[in-house]
C-alpha cells in the first residue's frame, strides 16, 4: 500500500444553530485539511498521485468555495442578510461542523477520482482538533488543546484577518 498526504490550509467562518457551545456565534478558523490518497500500486510515473493534480483538483475547489467564505446551514437566519451584501457564502444541508466540512472535501475529492482514504476513516480522524488562541494583539498563543486520534482536519484560530472576514453587522 502507497499513500502520500497533502495539506491545504484555508480559512473559514461558521456557526452552529441548535447548539449550546460557544460555536454557536459566528466565528472564524484557520482550518488545514489532509488529504489523504492511497493506491495498491503506483502509476507509470511510480507516482501514488501527482501532487499537482491534488493542489489542482482539492486545493482549487477550497479556494473557490470554501476559503475566506462563511459556512452556514440552508436555513441559518445569517444566510439572506449576508448575500443581500454580497459576503461570500458556502450554504450547507446541515450544521457546519468540522466532521461535515471533512465530509464535503472527502465527498468531492472522491467524485473527482481521487482514491482518497475511506469517509469513516476521514471523519473519525477529523474529531481531533486543535484548537490554537491567535496572536491578538500582540499577545502569544496561550496553549494548545489536543483531542484523541489522529490529525486529518485540524481548527485553529480565529486569525485576525479571518476574524475580520466573517463579522457581521
Amino acid at each position: 500500500m502507497y499513500s502520500v498526504t497533502k495539506r491545504i490550509d484555508f480559512c473559514y467562518g461558521h456557526r452552529l444553530l441548535e447548539y449550546d457551545g460557544i460555536c454557536k456565534h459566528p466565528h472564524g478558523h484557520n482550518a488545514v485539511a489532509e488529504i489523504e490518497v492511497r493506491t495498491d500500486a503506483l502509476d507509470n510515473r511510480n507516482m501514488v498521485v501527482d501532487f499537482s493534480d491534488i493542489k489542482r483538483i482539492v486545493k482549487g475547489w477550497i479556494d473557490r468555495e470554501l476559503d475566506h467564505k462563511m459556512i452556514l446551514r440552508h436555513d441559518d437566519p445569517l444566510v439572506k442578510p449576508l448575500q443581500s451584501l454580497g459576503e461570500p457564502i458556502f450554504i450547507v444541508d446541515s450544521n457546519p461542523t468540522v466532521e461535515r466540512i471533512a465530509r464535503l472535501i472527502y465527498d468531492m475529492s472522491r467524485e473527482q477520482g481521487l482514491p482518497v482514504r475511506h469517509a469513516d476513516r476521514l471523519l473519525a480522524r477529523s474529531r481531533r482538533l486543535r484548537q490554537r488562541a491567535a496572536r491578538l494583539a500582540g499577545r502569544a498563543a496561550a496553549a494548545d488543546r489536543r483531542g484523541k486520534g489522529e490529525d486529518r482536519l485540524e481548527h485553529e484560530g480565529p486569525h485576525p484577518a479571518c476574524a475580520r472576514r466573517v463579522r457581521h453587522p
